[in-house]
């Protein structure tokens, strides 16, 4: 009977390393597509028409305006844009976001730079409009901001509100209490497909976030997570965003464990009245 028991357990050990090299694979992934939208040549033409747009190349970048911004952005504009990032060398340029989408027939791409000058830090962004091989500037925008984004988003505990206190609280005691859940339904005789009861436990279901340095809390219901936690940034100068999950799992489990129990006990008093019968 015990080495029954303890094959099935390791059987369910396996598949739970499977999913767990399948979620770091993943993870993996989704790095190496960050990193592609870096070296995109969307990227780096978003790059280039910043650096004219820096050196006050306005002929070489407005024959390239998408249609609907011809008679909003005129040469003029471009210059109270360009005058409006700090004065002074700058030293450095570097792409910190990305968002991508397709629209019908087209391409949108959103570019955010960071740009830190002698005197000072600002973010620029530029949308590019791709049509076919046709590639047209779809908006240019410019912000001025106290010190670089990698200071304003690092993660800090110092002046913070009540939720975020409330979500690094769930963050550490979610996945123990879930780890926990999964050593005792291993250890509990469950009748059929354990294997699946310890996948549902270690998903949790939608996801409550929150934007460490803004504290903008965001709620999606159809979400499935791995140990029901997360803490991500999209980049080191990112901000951080905590999000976490209902236990679903875990806790029908924990509803249904004396169920489980009860069956066994059953089994085992039946099976122990047949060999009585049969001894008798």
């Amino acid at each position: 009977m015990s080495s029954s028991v303890s094959f099935n357990n390791m059987k369910t050990i396996k598949k739970f390393v499977i999913l767990i090299s399948i979620l770091v694979w993943c993870s993996c992934s989704q790095r190496d597509f960050v990193g592609e939208i870096k070296s995109s040549d969307e990227a780096k033409v978003a790059q280039e028409y910043l650096m004219k747009l820096l050196g006050r190349e306005f002929e070489e970048i407005t024959p390239y305006l998408d249609p609907s911004l011809e008679d909003q952005i005129t040469s003029e504009n471009l210059l109270v844009l360009a005058d409006f990032f700090p004065d002074g060398e700058l030293l450095k340029l570097e792409l910190i976001g990305a968002h991508l989408h397709n629209t019908n027939s087209e391409w949108h791409g959103t570019y955010t730079f960071e740009l830190q000058f002698s005197t000072g830090w600002a973010l620029a962004e530029i949308t590019l409009i791709k049509s076919g091989d046709e590639i047209t500037i779809g908006g240019i925008g410019g912000q001025l901001t106290e010190t670089s984004q990698k200071e304003i988003n690092k993660f800090s505990l110092f002046g913070k509100s009540i939720f975020h206190y409330i979500m690094l609280m769930l963050a550490v005691l979610l996945p123990i209490f879930i780890l926990v859940t999964v050593y005792f339904c291993i250890r509990t005789p469950i009748p059929k497909r354990k294997w699946l009861w310890v996948i549902f436990i270690l998903i949790g279901i939608g996801s409550i976030s929150i934007n460490w340095t803004t504290g903008q809390l965001g709620l999606k219901l159809f979400l499935f997570r791995l140990l029901s936690v997360s803490a991500v940034a999209s980049s080191s100068i990112a901000p951080w965003v905590l999000s976490v999950s209902v236990p679903l799992g875990a806790i029908l489990f924990w509803i249904k464990r004396e169920s489980f129990l009860l069956t066994e006990e059953n089994n085992v008093s039946v099976d122990e009245d047949n060999v009585h019968k049969v001894v008798s």
